[in-house]
C-alpha cells in the first residue's frame, strides 16, 4: 500500500514494477485499513498485465508450479493462485505441494 507516483522516465518496454515509484516509508495499520476502505471497483486494477501483454509476452514457462531454489532461499511458486491477475480464468487452484524439504538440502546453494 502507500501512495504511488508514476516514474517519469518508464516506458512500456520496462517491466510493469517499474512504472511506479513507490515511498518505502512505513504504514500504520490504521492508515493502510482507510486507504483500502477508500478503494473503489474502479481503483483496482483486476488484469495488471493485459494492456502490457503485446510489448513483453507471458512465456509459459512462468506458468512452473513447484519449488524455486535461490541461493540458501527456498520459495514456492504457485502462479495458478493469480491467474486472474494475468488475464485468465481464476479456478479454486488445488492445494500446495508437498514436499520433503530435506532434499533441498543436498543442492549446492552456490
Amino acid at each position: 500500500m502507500g501512495n504511488k507516483d508514476v516514474n517519469p522516465s518508464y516506458t512500456e518496454e520496462l517491466p510493469r514494477a517499474f512504472r511506479y515509484v513507490v515511498s518505502r516509508h512505513p504504514s500504520r495499520l490504521v492508515d493502510v485499513r482507510q486507504q483500502l476502505d477508500r478503494l473503489t471497483l474502479s481503483g483496482v486494477i483486476w488484469c495488471p498485465y493485459g494492456s502490457h501483454r503485446v510489448i513483453r509476452t507471458l512465456e509459459p514457462i512462468l506458468f512452473f508450479r513447484g519449488f524455486l531454489q535461490y541461493g540458501y532461499t527456498i520459495q514456492m511458486h504457485l502462479p495458478d493462485r493469480v491467474l486472474r491477475q494475468y488475464g485468465y480464468m481464476q479456478t479454486i487452484p488445488p492445494p500446495p505441494p508437498l514436499q520433503d524439504m530435506t532434499i533441498f538440502n543436498t543442492v549446492n546453494a552456490h
